[in-house]
């Protein structure tokens, strides 16, 4: 019989043999794996040298891919492109060296971005300018030009177009990250959309090619105070916010008087007007004994610091008793 130590040894011999037969497995598997990757990558060589269709699918599909990739790459910088994320331009970069709105010495290239964008507005209530316009929805239009000029415009089919402003854009830094703008408003850009820092979102518009300023009824004044507009003539005075009807001087019922004209614009925060309610072709009466209202004059004005207008103030009320004294310097003090 075999020795305790003569078993033992058998026992390794047995283990270094296993080992090594393992060792010798993993060998062929990973020369087998090499041979195939070799034998397919002969292959794949082979058939682009002699197959030219397949050698053109093969270049299709490289380019295809390498622009997917290019694409994903650049709108994984940003939901929009035209924000640099965290960039804090040195001293050296800057006209100034602060980071509120400082425009910075760096050369833009907006090429990307030249086009037409807008948004459609929805009014809360309808808007009537004239016997033949009116409208309860508008498109605010961004147009951006080759020259870095932006323009902002106000646009209805039976209104026309009207300008809102006019600016250069470049790149600004606030609160040291970069962006697309002007010193009072930055911009967001992806493919197909420019976002205002903090406002709202603006499409791509390939319906509209031009732009050109043109208010389409006759007689009326448009005036742009920030956010709000402001149509007037000598019977309407109507002012809007975004979706919102402010005032609509349509909605006093005017009813009597005998003036041409209602409404005044005394200067570019102040408006006059007067509401008649005497239900006749008469500004005053000399006899009558009657208290009720002939006429009421209003003031409405801008606050600059709000960026609002305040409500109508009433300035004079007059009734039929109180004649026709009074009635020319309510006159002026309307046209003042």
């Amino acid at each position: 019989m075999a020795s305790e130590k003569e078993v033992k040894d058998a026992s390794i011999k047995e283990k270094v043999i296993d080992v090594q037969d393992g060792d010798s497995l993993l060998q062929n598997k990973k020369e087998k794996r090499v041979s195939s990757a070799y034998l397919f990558g002969k292959a794949f060589g082979e058939k682009l040298r002699t197959d030219k269709l397949f050698l053109l699918s093969f270049f299709v599909t490289l380019v295809f891919l390498c622009f997917l990739c290019y694409k994903t790459l650049r709108d994984s910088k940003s939901s929009y492109p035209g924000f640099i994320n965290n960039i804090i331009p040195s001293k050296e970069e800057t006209k100034k060296d602060d980071n509120s709105n400082v425009i910075v010495d760096e050369t833009l290239d907006i090429r990307d971005y030249v086009g037409i964008y807008s948004r459609d507005v929805e009014l809360a209530s309808n808007v009537v300018l004239s016997d033949t316009c009116s409208f309860k929805d508008y498109k605010y239009i961004y147009q951006i030009k080759k020259d870095k000029t932006i323009n902002k415009f106000l646009y209805n089919d039976c209104l026309g177009v009207i300008k809102v402003w006019s600016d250069k854009l470049d790149y600004v830094s606030s609160g040291g990250t970069k962006y697309i703008g002007t010193q009072s408003i930055h911009f967001l850009f992806s493919g197909t959309s420019m976002k205002e820092v903090d406002g709202d979102t603006y499409r791509l518009d390939e319906n509209i090619s031009t732009l050109k300023e043109n208010v389409l009824i006759n007689n009326l004044k448009v005036y742009i105070k920030d956010n709000n507009v402001v149509f007037m003539n000598s019977n309407k005075l109507i002012i809007m916010k975004n979706s919102s009807v402010l005032f609509d001087y349509n909605t006093l019922g005017n009813n009597g008087g005998n003036l041409n004209r209602l409404v005044y614009r005394i200067d570019e925060n102040n408006y006059k007007f007067i509401v008649f309610s005497n239900k006749e072709n008469m500004n005053c009466y000399d006899k009558d004994s009657s208290l009720d209202v002939v006429y009421k004059i209003y003031a409405i004005t801008y606050d600059k610091e709000k960026q609002a207008f305040n409500d109508p103030k009433e300035l004079v009320s007059r009734t039929h008793n109180d004649g026709c004294a009074n009635w020319k310097d309510d006159l002026a003090l309307l046209e003042e």
